[in-house]
């Protein structure tokens, strides 16, 4: 069952490092983000628990230490719910964040976790093993693997969780990105990989890895020289780390291939248990393999970029052809075509898309790529930059060569905290010495889970309201629109009049309930004369949307009919109603999602605008609007 659970997991993080490489536009597999190093940390404490049950049941060994990573994996898998759920960290992967709904989670893991490590701590003594085991045995092998992936679990979870405590001791903002994450998870990883093509060759408690000497530096030899081929042949000068990581790779896949051709040149049955442990490690050494071409040479470039502009990326060279409407069963958006070229010839056709979903009224990325056996060439869509550049589109190219989509005793166990603990001395008989170890076994455990709980309630207390949504926006240029005025086809509405103003777009329609519950609201804000409020008319029916007006009355200055969505695209606006606040110079320095309140408007947009912002309301005549051409 542990292994069914791992597998499932393993297809989960294949899934949505898939997803991110498709949807998220930033051309990545894998960012580190705490929802992705939420689902990776049970899985690499559920690769030691694998490993630490195959000991278990061969020998009888590491009970203790096997019982404790069962608990850690399920805790791990249970702190992933609550961190994609509460809204206490930000993440492109969160979903239904809700920090009222982070309390009971956080009230279940308390009972369920808390519980597990008293029970643990309490009664794991009693699992004990006098079996033994030389240094080079397998056991030993499966230990060190079993360490070094808890201390790759441990480096993870302590960026992961370090915004968080952060925040929870005053110390401000903290962000843990790849800089933090790329070395100290290779520090692990390395050793890990170097003793997994020799520990899957080693015999139970004896070891007789001198016997496989000739098989061993054979096939590191082998490797040495694919990597090299690799180097020198196909991709060309690497860096450091790039040779390390090819060879490894390489030794992986040939030492876990040797065991299974070695029966068979014996005419020896595969039996399912040999089949699987070469098809797992062959599929690691596949991994790293591909994970180092991918890293060493992926070339990118961000580039703003008009319809007819060209960039360079490597190798190749970009045109940027059209950029088209498009709408499709449940989404509308822009969808671009760029044409990618080598040596002045044609290779592909790229269809980067912006997509606009109606329901959640989300707004995603499909990148356009095309993908070849030895490099993918991709491309996605960015934000809209305006004034930036004529019929802008800020499009991030990139292109990837890749090779992917393969994608003496040592001691005896005691029922330790780790897995082979060896004792030293005689067995403590004196009564302060045996209450110190059972304060250790009890209260270090529990106070440290104890410890993480209040940074989780800490964090919940913090957590940002569902009605605040990140924009890409802030403190950037406003995107200039021109657009019909409602119930004036002869007229539009041209955002550059607003030059120099502080001013408001409210999103709209009368599709949406929680419109009307901000309406009134909106009334009292026009008559405060503070800020010119312009309505974007969502996707709506003219007559429905004047209808409205005439019976709840009309807050707006101006009204502009975005009948497409195309403008809401470029806001970024995630559905209605939303509120922008643009200052005198054009600048989006405030966004709010849901419903106007009074106590938002005081506490968010007075306190940003000037005590003289702008007039008091604009005179009726005032010429926002000019006649359509």
């Amino acid at each position: 069952w542990t292994t069914v659970a791992w597998a499932f997991l393993s297809v989960g993080i294949a899934l949505g490092s898939w997803w991110a490489y498709y949807e998220l536009g930033w051309g990545g597999y894998w960012f580190w983000d705490p929802v992705e190093n939420a689902s990776f940390m049970p899985w690499l404490v559920g690769t030691a628990l694998i490993h630490s049950l195959a000991v278990t049941e061969k020998r009888g060994l590491f009970k203790s230490w096997t019982l404790l990573l069962s608990i850690l994996a399920f805790s791990l898998s249970l702190l992933g719910t609550f961190l994609v759920r509460s809204g206490v960290l930000v993440s492109v992967h969160s979903f239904a964040a809700d920090p009222a709904r982070g309390i009971f989670i956080l009230a279940f893991l308390v009972v369920m976790i808390g519980g597990s490590l008293t029970l643990y701590a309490w009664r794991a003594p009693l699992l004990k093993s006098k079996a033994g085991f030389e240094l080079t045995s397998r056991e030993s092998f499966l230990l060190f693997n079993n360490l070094l992936l808890i201390v790759a679990t441990a480096t993870v979870f302590a960026g992961t969780m370090a915004p968080l405590i952060s925040d929870a001791l005053g110390l401000g903002t903290l962000s843990v990105g790849p800089q933090y994450f790329n070395p100290t998870f290779l520090l692990p990883m390395l050793p890990l990989a170097a003793l997994a093509a020799v520990g899957m060759h080693a015999s139970w408690k004896k070891g007789r890895v001198s016997e496989r000497k000739g098989m061993l530096l054979t096939t590191f030899a082998m490797s040495a020289v694919i990597a090299l081929a690799m180097i020198l042949g196909a991709f060309g000068g690497p860096m450091l780390l790039t040779p390390v990581g090819l060879a490894l790779g390489a030794w992986i896949m040939l030492s876990a291939l040797a065991d299974p051709f070695d029966r068979l040149r014996r005419k020896l049955k595969l039996t399912p248990s040999i089949i699987g442990m070469s098809l797992a490690h062959f599929g690691l050494g596949l991994f790293i393999l591909s994970i180092t071409v991918v890293e060493t040479y992926t070339a990118e470039r961000d580039v703003a970029m008009a319809v007819g502009d060209r960039a360079t990326v490597g190798n190749f060279e970009y045109r940027f052809d059209k950029l088209d409407p498009v709408e499709g069963p449940n989404y509308d958006g822009v969808r671009g075509e760029i044409t990618v070229l080598q040596d002045g010839k044609k290779i592909g056709t790229l269809h980067p898309e912006k997509r606009q979903y109606w329901v959640q009224r989300s707004v995603m990325t499909e990148a356009g790529i095309d993908m070849q056996l030895t490099r993918d060439v991709f491309a996605a869509l960015g934000e809209d930059l305006g004034a930036a550049c004529s019929d802008p589109a800020d499009d991030q190219l990139r292109v990837a060569r890749r090779v992917h989509h393969g994608t003496g005793r040592c001691g005896r166990s005691h029922g330790s905290a780790l897995p082979n603990g060896a004792r030293v001395g005689s067995r403590a008989r004196n009564g302060s010495l045996r209450r110190h170890r059972i304060m250790n076994r009890f209260i270090l455990p529990i106070g440290a889970f104890a410890l993480l709980v209040v940074v989780l309630a800490i964090g919940i207390q913090r957590a940002p309201s569902k009605s605040v949504i990140p924009s890409a926006l802030l403190n950037k240029p406003a995107p200039e629109f021109v657009l019909p005025e409602l119930g004036s086809p002869d007229l539009t509405f041209d955002s550059k009049s607003l030059a120099g103003r502080w001013w408001l777009l409210n999103v709209w329609g009368t599709w949406c309930a929680e419109c009307r519950a901000e309406h009134d609201m909106l009334l009292a804000v026009r008559a405060s004369g503070v800020a010119p409020i312009i309505g974007l008319n969502w996707k709506d029916d003219d007559a429905a949307a004047l209808e409205w007006l005439a019976q709840l009355g009309n807050p707006y200055e101006r009204i502009a009919a975005d009948r497409e969505g195309r403008v809401a695209i470029n806001w970024g606006v995630y559905g209605a109603p939303e509120t922008f606040l643009v200052n005198p110079a054009g600048l989006v320095v405030y966004k709010h999602v849901g419903p106007l309140t009074d106590e938002v408007w005081k506490r968010e947009f007075v306190s940003r605008l000037p005590p003289a912002a702008a007039p008091a309301v604009m005179p009726a005549g005032t010429p926002l609007a000019s006649p359509a051409s």
